[in-house]
């Protein structure tokens, strides 16, 4: 069917992208094919002669080679998204399981339990919190022991002075039983 368009000159407007693009050197335009397709047309002035080279290429060609690449380029991104939560994921389980055992042993402390063991953490800082949680549990430990001592030897102390005011008393009144007696006797 192209023998049918042999030998005929080129279209006004092909003509008129010819010559502009022979002053230019070399040019990219769009034009419509005799057959009436929209075709991309390349064109360049060859340097050692007067004659232009063109090429055409149907712009639907073109169009899909692109709708190609950005169909795989969409698939590639969606993979890439769906590795990322699937990353972000497993990460968030790698820090939510060690955070989990640090708010438990911050129950435990604020109830004065002991602190139950948990598997050593991955994450630094928690395994940091965790480790000064555990420093504060035995700190809160050993001054409740002090404070009990302590209460323990002011209840003794207190306990020895209340004895020795009522040996005091009953020596007094011991006195005065006597002092009285001897009175008595004498009179």
């Amino acid at each position: 069917d192209h023998q049918r368009h042999l030998g005929r000159p080129p279209g006004q407007e092909l003509n008129e992208k010819i010559r502009l693009a022979r002053t230019q050197g070399e040019s990219l335009f769009e034009i419509d094919s005799l057959e009436g397709r929209p075709m991309l047309v390349a064109s360049r002035h060859v340097p050692t002669s007067d004659f232009m080279v063109l090429v055409a290429v149907p712009i639907a060609a073109v169009v899909a080679g692109s709708q190609t690449l950005w169909g795989l380029m969409s698939i590639g991104g969606l993979a890439v998204l769906a590795g990322a939560l699937i990353v972000s994921a497993l990460l968030a389980r790698r820090i939510e399981r060690p955070i989990t055992a640090l708010s438990r042993a911050a129950g435990e402390l604020a109830n004065g339990e002991p602190i139950s063991p948990s598997p050593p953490s991955p994450v630094t800082e928690v395994a940091a919190v965790r480790e000064g949680l555990v420093r504060a549990a035995e700190a809160l430990r050993e001054r409740a022991a002090e404070r009990e001592q302590l209460i323990a030897a002011e209840t003794a102390q207190a306990e020895a002075e209340r004895r020795t005011q009522t040996m005091e008393r009953i020596s007094r009144e011991k006195d005065e039983f006597l002092a009285m007696l001897s009175h008595e006797l004498r009179n």
